[in-house]
């Protein structure tokens, strides 16, 4: 009963406005225990800094390997540096690639040894 009541005040919220639904997930963030808030703000923070690492790979190694410029006159250092943001670019995708094969056979490995 308790359960038809619920799937009932939730087709009547989806039938109002979208209003109560946010708020029920502005109430979940704000009522979450702490050590999965913690979790998620490292989490958060990982991701941040992952990205932004991975944007100053890209412009590095079109600048210091390549040795391009993405501002000189020369259209020959112009066309290096793309390369190689092109380059570290596909870096990066493969190694996104293979983090998901790897993720999913570390737990195995952990039980293992």
């Amino acid at each position: 009963e308790d359960l038809e009541t619920e799937v009932a005040d939730h087709e009547n919220e989806n039938e109002s406005s979208p209003e109560p639904i946010y708020r029920r997930i502005i109430d979940g963030i704000y009522n979450t225990p702490g050590p999965i808030r913690r979790a998620f703000r490292v989490q958060y923070w990982v991701y941040f800094a992952h990205f932004a690492v991975a944007m100053y790979l890209t412009d590095w190694f079109g600048k210091n390997i390549m040795n391009g410029s993405p501002i000189s006159e020369n259209e020959d250092e112009i066309r290096l540096y793309e390369q190689g943001v092109r380059y570290a670019n596909i870096g990066l995708f493969i190694m996104a690639i293979l983090s998901i094969p790897i993720s999913l056979s570390l737990p195995y490995f952990c039980d293992r040894f």
